[in-house]
């Protein structure tokens, strides 16, 4: 059964992730026994996964805002050029600094 799970588990996460899984599983199989402490512990990692996956997404679209902020205020500081304001004005609306924009 541990054999099914591992290679299922390799599929989905890769060797090395899969393989901390099992030695948890194993580990509380010997502990608590039985097939019960199996789909417990399946369960316990399962939901660990799913949170970390959410962890993850939440993190990536956090970075994605910040990068689209900075990119917008970019475009913001080069059209103020182009309307010839003073570099040290563009750099205090925008908070950048001049080597970002120029």
């Amino acid at each position: 059964m541990i054999r099914m799970i591992k290679y299922i588990l390799v599929k989905d996460l890769g060797k090395s992730i899969a393989n901390k899984y099992i030695k948890i599983l194993k580990s509380k199989i010997k502990e608590e026994g039985g097939i019960c402490a199996m789909v417990e512990t399946m369960r316990a990692l399962r939901e660990d996964r799913r949170r970390t996956i959410m962890e993850a997404n939440f993190e990536g679209k956090k970075a994605g805002i910040l990068e689209g902020e900075k990119s917008g205020k970019i475009q913001d500081a080069k059209n103020m050029l182009k309307k010839n304001m003073d570099i040290s004005l563009i750099e205090e609306i925008t908070g950048l600094k001049r080597e970002q924009f120029m």
